[in-house]
């Protein structure tokens, strides 16, 4: 993420625009990422059973999408 919002200052100028760049950057590639990994390789039946393991069963998309932001 360090590296990310140092990228995004070079093409912006304020601080603010900068973050949210970065942060849009890497949220859109790890997003890429695990439409890819949903569509090939099942990551949302990975997301179930790491649910399943802290106690929180039916919630594998959401973990997913968790760890797209986090």
């Amino acid at each position: 993420m360090i590296l990310a919002g140092m990228l995004g200052r070079v093409f912006v100028k304020r601080h603010i625009h900068a973050f949210i760049a970065g942060f849009l950057g890497v949220a859109i590639a790890w997003s890429i990422l695990f439409v890819i990994l949903v569509a090939v390789a099942q990551a949302h039946i990975v997301g179930e059973v790491f649910a399943i393991l802290i106690g929180a069963a039916g919630a594998g998309c959401f973990i997913v999408f968790l760890s797209i932001l986090f």
